[in-house]
């Protein structure tokens, strides 16, 4: 494996961690704080860098399977990051409105389901 792809999955490891602390913080005060709000903003940064890392190291180029979940994956980040912000840069420390909790949730899942299947694809050979 070609060190490039060695830092990109090591990167990713840690975007997942930090993306989730983030994700727990805000699921379990029904808020967004700085705190939680660190912590997305973090693992997003994290898994920007990974992908980065991860399309430069590739031989098979971004647009394959592997390559589709990711940056399916990453755009949901982004996008409940974004909302996140600016839930908390127009309310506050105001609990999160139901459909931002429930789509939270959803991204968390979602970027978790494309991390599992990105790495069994690359052990099946596949990605």
């Amino acid at each position: 494996m070609s060190p490039i792809i060695i830092f990109a999955v090591t990167i990713v490891n840690l975007a997942l961690v930090s993306y989730g602390v983030g994700i727990v913080i805000e699921q379990r005060t029904h808020k967004v704080t700085a705190r939680a709000l660190f912590w997305l903003r973090l693992g997003v940064v994290l898994d920007i860098v990974a992908t980065t890392a991860m399309v430069l190291g590739s031989s098979s180029g971004p647009f394959t399977l592997h390559g589709l979940l990711g940056f399916s994956a990453l755009g949901v980040m982004v996008l409940e990051t974004g909302m996140a912000w600016r839930h908390r840069a127009r309310n506050g420390d105001a609990d999160v409105p139901g459909w931002l909790h429930l789509y939270s949730r959803v991204a968390y899942g979602w970027w978790v389901v494309a991390y599992i299947t990105g790495g069994w694809l690359v052990m099946q050979g596949r990605a």
